[in-house]
């Protein structure tokens, strides 16, 4: 028991360590990660579902998102047991890096776990809106791969700044003109990216990256063995259900 508590207090002060754009403490303290968190090496066996995942994690309603995901862009089966929202911003740093470790649970859990975009862009990053709504149109008409490899172009990108050209360079390379994308933005289209930033402040959303794992909710950059807690914790909780044996797909 102990140990147990010794481990989860490194966990935890890691986690504390790396919260996310918007409403929450940006830090983004390298050192206090302890060697080996972010992907659970080090930890010496310790089962992370045995973790309180009540600290890092609440409950909330999630009817809205649940009726909403059908037209988002998302990865894994629609009859996965978990489906993660995460919302998220083009331009957060956090949300960045937040993606690995999204990785490893797609890669861990397989076609247990389905992952839906929500669009979040926030005040303070001039490019993320027109990055979002240039990624809705990529969606809308090119389909969910083409919205992936945009999804990581954008990502990339924004390692050393994004502005329209590039924003308008990498949609074009997913087939969308750079002047379908100014008609759609003359057309109003960033209401539809407004809606989902309503849809995320209505469950609780203040900041990015955000997800939502069933009905848990996690804000900020959890290192890997506290948000495969998180994960595992929905999964047990999940009705029973055959095991999904559909293969990850973009949709």
């Amino acid at each position: 028991m102990r140990r147990a508590r010794a481990l989860w207090a490194v966990v935890v002060t890691a986690a504390q360590a790396l919260f996310g754009c918007g409403g929450t403490r940006a830090t983004a303290a390298e050192s206090a990660v302890a060697p080996g968190a972010e992907t659970g090496a080090g930890l010496g066996g310790f089962d992370a579902r045995a973790l309180p995942v009540e600290e890092l994690a609440t409950r909330i309603d999630t009817a809205a998102l649940v009726a909403s995901s059908s037209d988002r862009p998302s990865r894994g089966p629609a009859t996965a047991p978990v489906t993660i929202h995460l919302f998220s911003d083009f331009e957060c740093p956090f949300c960045a890096r937040a993606l690995p470790v999204l990785r490893e649970v797609e890669a861990e859990f397989g076609g247990s776990v389905r992952v839906v975009w929500h669009d979040f862009p926030l005040p303070g990053h001039p490019h993320a809106e027109r990055a979002a709504v240039a990624g809705d149109l990529v969606f809308r008409t090119r389909g969910g791969a083409a919205f992936w490899r945009y999804h990581d172009a954008v990502f990339q990108a924004a390692r050393t700044g994004l502005d329209e050209r590039i924003i308008a360079r990498l949609a074009k390379r997913e087939g969308v003109e750079e002047t379908a994308l100014g008609g759609a933005l003359a057309a109003g289209a960033e209401r539809r990216v407004a809606g989902q930033v309503s849809l995320g402040e209505a469950a609780g959303v203040e900041g990015t990256p955000a997800f939502i794992v069933n009905d848990w909710m996690v804000t900020g950059v959890l290192p890997y063995p506290a948000f495969r807690a998180v994960v595992a914790r929905a999964l047990a909780e999940a009705p029973a259900r055959p095991p999904a044996r559909a293969p990850i797909t973009a949709q």
